[in-house]
């Protein structure tokens, strides 16, 4: 297991083989919340499959993921009896999938960040509690002013420790709502406060699988509503459904995930019904996260984790694990929020970056106006040829002696011309030597010109000097 070789491409790394986990101790109860909200029904999402990886993006997304790569990270190293040995416990679960899952999906959606921007796999640790300070009544001075201000020491000191014990249940209540792994856009990882777009649970496999939900156990096939009977306050097979469906509710996001050493389960909500409404009116968005709160749907898909291959990777076609999650992150990272209904999954349409879309209004300013700057740079070249035809023609001394000084400023300006933007040293000159000349050769001058480096500068403190020399 721990002896492949370095994966070729983007498609071999995710379709490699899960590690084979060794399962110990007997299963858990999942935790569960009366304010979690619940999906009014739960049905197989049949558009996401391999197929639809094959054709979405007009087949550049299998492309992309076929091609020939030597930059790919080594396989993680796992030991069989620390990391793949595991039991009702979610530390050691989520240890694992922090060290084969994300380092493996993560490098494959670096891989690609250029093409598709993506979200990215992030773990998510919560809020940490910060240590409340609670300030107890001191020891009264000897004095009649202690004495007096004990009684009132007291009371603040008890009002403190009140709203010191409601902040740590705020923090408690916080810290349950958020997700065990999330995502953010390739645009937005280094802000400091980037939206949600992927959320995910972690549970173990001794604790939770889908096979009783996918075996139609607790929903109509037909309609996907909940079967009369079920508890869903207390089921312990629901709980990570509604704890999961939650987080994508909270976030506004499409997208949500559970993930567990048995399979991905992968899903995306919506209000259900058919809706003809536009997100862009803000009430109209109100309304959609009310419809989603009490009437919504879940549509999810169940990899198994056992899925994958060990050679002939570009054959392969199933989805595993590692494939999936690249997947619904590569979507999540192009169209992730809430909406009334969704278009065909192999329809999607990447967004066009910030990067590119910035580069492309200024291509389109560019065109616009182009004709504007050339008869800007016409009047200006008019205008200096004008000027030179009314400018006193200079002695051969002054000549000399200009070009001399040109001569040595150009080789100090070179000399001292940065190629990599840091700001020139100011010369140790006298601030008389040069003449105003600046806003002369800028005045007319277009935005193009006025940035060029300050190789040549004119120098006529020379001429001047002489001129001042003959009036004398």
């Amino acid at each position: 297991m721990n002896n492949r070789e370095r994966a070729q491409s983007v498609l071999e790394f995710l379709t490699a083989k899960n590690p084979p986990i060794t399962r110990v101790g007997g299963s858990g109860q999942n935790g569960s919340r009366l304010d979690y909200y619940c999906p009014k029904a739960v049905k197989p999402w049949d558009e996401f499959d391999y197929q639809v990886l094959e054709t979405i993006f007009g087949g550049e997304l299998m492309k992309e993921a076929k091609r020939n790569r030597s930059n790919l990270p080594h396989y993680p190293y796992l030991d069989d009896e620390v990391d793949l040995r595991l039991g009702k416990a979610e530390t050691i679960t989520r240890s694992l999938f922090s060290k084969w899952n994300h380092t493996i999906v993560l490098a494959s959606l670096r891989a690609v960040q250029d093409v598709f921007h993506p979200c990215l796999w992030r773990e998510m640790t919560g809020e940490k509690s910060s240590a409340c300070k609670i300030l107890l009544p001191t020891n009264p001075e000897n004095n009649s002013e202690g004495i007096q201000n004990e009684d009132s020491r007291g009371l603040e000191a008890m009002n403190q420790m009140n709203r010191a014990q409601k902040g740590i249940k705020k923090q408690r209540s916080k810290r349950s709502r958020q997700p065990d792994g999330g995502s953010v856009s390739v645009h937005e990882i280094l802000l400091k406060k980037s939206g949600e777009r992927f959320p995910k649970e972690y549970k173990s496999a001794c604790n939770w699988n889908s096979k009783s939900l996918r075996d139609g156990k607790y929903t109509n096939k037909e309609t996907g509503e909940w079967l009369e009977g079920v508890e869903l306050a207390s089921n312990n097979n629901i709980a990570p459904i509604r704890q999961a469906y939650t987080y994508c509710v909270d976030y506004e996001c499409r997208y949500g995930c559970i993930l567990t050493t048995s399979e991905a389960f992968i899903f995306r909500i919506k209000p259900r019904g058919n809706h003809k409404v536009s997100i862009d009116d803000p009430s109209n968005f109100n309304q959609l996260l009310e419809k989603v709160r009490y009437n919504g749907l879940m549509e999810f898909v169940s990899i198994p984790w056992g899925n994958g291959c060990d050679d002939n990777h570009h054959d392969y076609k199933e989805l595993t694990v590692n494939l999936a999650l690249w997947f619904a992150h590569i979507l999540a990272g192009n169209h992730y929020k809430l909406d009334w209904d969704y278009r065909k999954l192999h329809e999607e349409e990447l967004v066009q970056a910030p990067q590119q879309q910035e580069h492309q209004s200024k291509l389109s300013n560019k065109g616009a106006g182009g004709n504007d700057r050339e008869e800007t740079l016409s009047r200006t070249r008019a205008a200096r040829n004008k000027r030179k035809r009314h400018e006193p023609e200079k002695s051969q001394e002054e000549t000399e002696n200009y070009s001399q000084s040109k001569g040595q400023q150009e080789n100090q300006d070179i000399a001292n011309f940065s190629f990599h933007g840091a700001p020139l040293p100011t010369p140790a000159i006298p601030a008389d030597h040069y003449a105003a000349g600046t806003q002369y050769d800028n005045e007319g001058d277009s935005d193009e010109e006025s940035r060029l480096p300050p190789i040549k500068r004119r120098f006529i403190s020379v001429s001047q000097g002489s001129k001042s020399e003959s009036t004398g």
